[in-house]
């Protein structure tokens, strides 16, 4: 399986000059922070998830996502700072400022530890305008926090601007994403900041490509489309949650670091009535409730691409002044109060397939078992989130109502 995205957002010159734990209260317990932090980035996923047109398929990277939008939190002060704490989830979860941005340190160092034979890369850099002067503390902080460079690049030739930006998507993504930008930027752009996420996670217990068939899955719309089905008996954590109305299963990766949650809809329920009603305290709740069971498992091979702007969406939840001109204030990347900003541009795309055809005999369980086990198989709208394991962060959330 791979997986990966590209987060961006565009600082423009303004024209007119102008694991849960019994303690929650003890934030300055860096473990217990780091709770906070996930939590509220969690709840942040979810909160995107319902303010996106659901339509169509989604899929995104809240981590890449809410890393960027980090990195211009970490320049901002103000209304624009209190809105982004409100949106983001940090003001509800008792954190701001240092402890946000450590969070993010923390948790993306856990994550290059992860165990087992999976991908896992995520790369910053930030893009500034020729002879603009950024402060030294927000420069130095971008690097402690971030880990990111500071880049300077010509933004009056747009054109350079496109090529710089496309060809370093295409490394960050391992060439899977050609372009991150298709138009140019505005002249007057000052600043850019990028975030790539990449993921090729191997499966724990592979499906074997021998088992996989071509099979109805029923579209949203009730469309009946035909698409490989991969099928396998495996003991896996599984649980029917009647709260909620849905079956939920983990496909672990090589490591169990990180895993795959698939949230299916029981029969008399939808994927909508679903997610609105999900909650971080719902998943912790779901989480907490599955066991090991032997199950028979049926999962579409599927490939999928988003490409959207986000800054309505942002707006919607209440992050307004950072997108206004005159209202913006990210005073703390450069002394003058002339930024704000211009963009959020997502891109992901992910593959998932058998991702090997050597199957693990001591664990997987023949198909032909003829015993009647519990079924979970999505052939129909479902959601699922990449999660790691060790700090419950979600990674990747992908809401699949239509296949073709």
């Amino acid at each position: 399986m791979l997986l990966l995205s590209m987060t961006i957002i565009l600082g423009t010159l303004t024209i007119h000059d102008a694991v849960p734990l019994e303690d929650q209260n003890d934030v300055g317990n860096p473990v217990k922070r780091n709770y906070r932090f996930v939590e509220a980035n969690n709840q942040f996923a979810l909160s995107i998830l319902n303010a996106l047109d659901k339509k169509n398929n989604i899929i995104m990277s809240p981590w890449s996502f809410s890393m960027t939008l980090g990195m211009a939190y970490l320049g901002a002060s103000g209304s624009s700072a209190r809105e982004m704490e409100e949106v983001l989830g940090y003001r509800s979860a008792g954190i701001e400022r240092d402890l946000v941005h450590d969070g993010f340190r923390i948790e993306e160092s856990a994550l290059k530890r992860v165990h087992g034979k999976n991908e896992l890369s995520s790369a910053n850099v930030v893009l500034v305008q020729e002879g603009y002067t950024l402060s030294k503390s927000y420069k130095d902080d971008l690097k402690r926090y971030y880990n990111s460079s500071t880049t300077e690049i010509n933004f009056t030739r747009p054109q350079s601007v496109l090529q710089w930006v496309n060809a370093w998507g295409y490394w960050t993504s391992n060439s899977k994403i050609k372009q991150i930008l298709t138009e140019t930027p505005p002249k007057t752009t000052k600043l850019m900041l990028l975030n790539g996420v990449y993921f090729k996670g191997n499966w724990l217990n592979p499906f074997n490509p021998e088992h996989t068939r071509l099979e109805d899955f029923t579209n949203e719309n009730g469309r009946k489309v035909t698409v490989p089905i991969m099928h396998m008996i495996n003991n896996v954590s599984y649980v029917a949650y009647h709260k909620l109305g849905v079956y939920a299963v983990n496909f672990p990766y090589d490591g169990e670091d990180i895993n795959m949650m698939v949230l299916l809809p029981t029969e008399n329920n939808n994927l909508n009535a679903v997610e609105d009603k999900l909650t971080t305290a719902v998943l912790e709740d779901i989480l907490a409730q599955m066991e090991m069971q032997t199950i028979n498992v049926g999962f579409p091979k599927f490939e999928l691409k988003d490409d959207r702007k986000m800054k309505e969406t942002l707006k919607s939840l209440g992050m307004q002044s950072a997108f206004s001109e005159n209202e913006a204030d990210f005073s703390r990347i450069a002394e003058t109060r002339d930024l704000y900003l211009e963009e959020v541009i997502h891109k992901a795309v992910i593959q998932v397939n058998e991702n090997g055809t050597e199957a693990n005999a001591n664990t997987v369980i023949p198909l032909m078992n003829k015993r009647k086990l519990p079924e979970f198989f999505a052939n129909r709208p479902f959601l699922f989130l990449i999660r790691n394991m060790r700090s419950g962060a979600i990674l990747f959330i992908g809401h699949v109502v239509q296949l073709e």
